[in-house]
Parts: C-alpha cells; structure tokens; sequence
C-alpha cells in the first residue's frame, strides 16, 4: 500500500509541474512571453557565421501578447523552418533547412537578444548573470566564464557572438510594424 502511495503521489508532482523549453545541455527553462511585445511584425535579415562559413536568410518575426512566431527563409522564398513558442510550448516546423537543428537554440537567442533583461533574469541558474550596457548590449556569465554578448549597433542590428557554442548570428531589422 505504501508503495502505492509512493507511486501516486510521485505521478501527481510530476503533473503539477510545468514543463519548460531548455536545450538537452541548458541549465535553465526559457523565460515566458513579456506582458508587451516590443513589436508586431518584423522582418530581418539574419547572417550565421560558424567555422568560417557563413549562411543568410530572412526572418519574419509575429508577436503577440499570446505568442511569438518565427518564420525563416532562404534568400529565394524557400523555407527553412517555423517556429512559434507560447509562452511554455514551443513547435516546430521543419522546412529545408540543410543541417542537424534544435528549435531551442534559435528560441533562447531570440530571447538573449530582445526580451526584457529583468524577465530574463527570473529564468537564470544559480551562479549566472546577465549584465547590460548603456546601447542594451547584453553579457551572460556562467559564474565567471563568458558564455554570450549581445551587441547593439545603431541601426537596430543585434550581433550576438556565443563563446560556448563558437558562432556568431547578426539579426538586421528590415521593416517593423508597431
């Protein structure tokens, strides 16, 4: 009977418990959808860099109260992928991108770069820290190490630079509806 109680009350916990977007290797679940979207539509130009390759495509950017949505395409229209997070589920679709992906990482850039730093800050482990600059650059420390930075320039384009994963991801706003 005690084993049964056990097993109940472990099956009940473990429905209590929400479950969060993180990465197989992330310490922490991706912060929830801010309570006022800093835009509504955006289009970007978005250049990867990593061991010396480069990649480019366009991005269209949904935002609403209810969820953000991501949408990416090569430079000819065709896409390569689609993903939306509401706020505690992220789905994805995979379009012709050419490599091996995980939605998160795109998911937890996007959120490096643009959500609010204070909601940000509610979702880092212990010893982490996000510290910010004067233009809303952003730096992530795991304890001391330099994990990502975020540079703002001052045409809006955010260049992220991730020591822990070694690329580099510039994101240009083309257009933007408020």
């Amino acid at each position: 009977m005690r084993g049964l109680i056990l097993v109940l009350a472990l099956m009940l916990s473990a429905c209590a418990s929400k479950p969060c977007v993180r990465t197989a290797d992330g310490p922490w679940c991706a912060a929830k959808l801010p309570p006022e979207p800093p835009f509504r539509e955006q289009e970007q130009s978005l250049i990867m860099a990593r061991e010396g390759v480069r990649q480019q495509a366009i991005a269209t950017v949904l935002w609403t109260p209810e969820f953000v949505e991501q949408t990416l395409l090569t430079p000819f229209g065709e896409s390569l992928y689609r993903l939306r997070f509401q706020g505690e589920t992220l789905e994805f679709e995979r379009g012709a991108l050419p490599f091996a992906f995980a939605p998160e990482y795109a998911l937890l850039d996007m959120q490096l770069m643009i959500w609010p730093v204070a909601l940000l800050r509610t979702t880092l482990p212990s010893g982490w820290r996000l510290e910010t600059d004067a233009s809303d650059g952003r730096m992530l420390f795991d304890d001391q190490q330099l994990v990502a930075e975020v540079k703002v320039g001052a045409d809006g384009q955010r260049h992220l630079i991730h020591h822990q994963r070694r690329y580099e991801l510039w994101v240009t706003p083309l257009a933007t509806l408020p």
